[in-house]
């Protein structure tokens, strides 16, 4: 977290210097144009006289050697509109990924403390999530009791051979598998239910997960054996 806050840091400094840096040099050139054309200019000797205004012509061609040069001018506010829509990019993509990753700090840092995630090469039926049940419902953690339940359920479908469980593989495979197997309504319920409660950080109550609960019960008692 703090290599990320460190490199954002340095590039809204790089942004905000590259704008101040265009801004000035565009102020020079334009200071410089103008000594440019004044510079064969003798105040001392002008002289003023009263001259008739005389309308422009309509439909006349303007003549270049007349017309000002703006380019130098356009392109300078062009590249000062672009620096800005850059530095507004770079805070929106910063907030953006400082907001993804400490989602995943967090979703870490409660896997670490729970002790419920699956290291690489453990195969999950050496977990045995239900001792850790009792607690995590007297200590009111109930998206925890949820996730302890679909590991039991993944559990069982292993131990049985309904499904062949692997770390790489998603739930949605294995309700594929299981399909083959038995009706899988319920345990796509439940698994949806799950993926919102755990991936979706949806903090659910007692009252909800006492009705899921027995609907887990059900589900695990009436999957075939193999």
């Amino acid at each position: 977290m703090r290599r990320l806050i460190i490199i954002w840091t340095c590039l809204l400094i790089v942004g905000v210097t590259l704008l101040s840096a265009q801004a000035s040099s565009t102020s020079e050139l334009t200071r410089a144009d103008v000594e440019e054309l004044t510079q064969d200019i003798d105040y001392d000797q002008q002289r003023w006289t009263l001259t008739p205004r005389h309308k422009p012509e309509l439909n006349k061609k303007a003549d270049p050697e007349s017309t000002p040069n703006l380019e130098v001018g356009t392109v300078g506010q062009v590249l000062q509109y672009i620096l800005v829509l850059g530095v507004i990019i770079l805070v929106l993509l910063g907030f953006v990924y400082f907001f993804m990753a400490d989602r995943a700090d967090r979703d870490t840092e409660l896997r670490e403390s729970t002790g419920t995630d699956i290291e690489e090469g453990e195969h999950i039926e050496d977990i045995d999530p239900l001792p850790l049940l009792p607690q995590a419902i007297a200590d009111g953690d109930y998206r925890l009791a949820m996730r302890l339940r679909f590991i039991e359920l993944l559990k069982t479908c292993s131990e049985r051979r309904l499904i062949d469980w692997r770390p790489d593989k998603t739930n949605v495979e294995y309700l594929k598998e299981l399909n083959a197997h038995m009706d899988t309504t319920l345990a796509t319920a439940l698994t949806a239910r799950y993926e919102r409660t755990w991936f979706g950080q949806y903090t659910i109550g007692r009252d909800e997960y006492e009705y899921y609960a027995p609907q887990f019960d059900s589900l695990i008692s009436d999957l075939p054996t193999r």
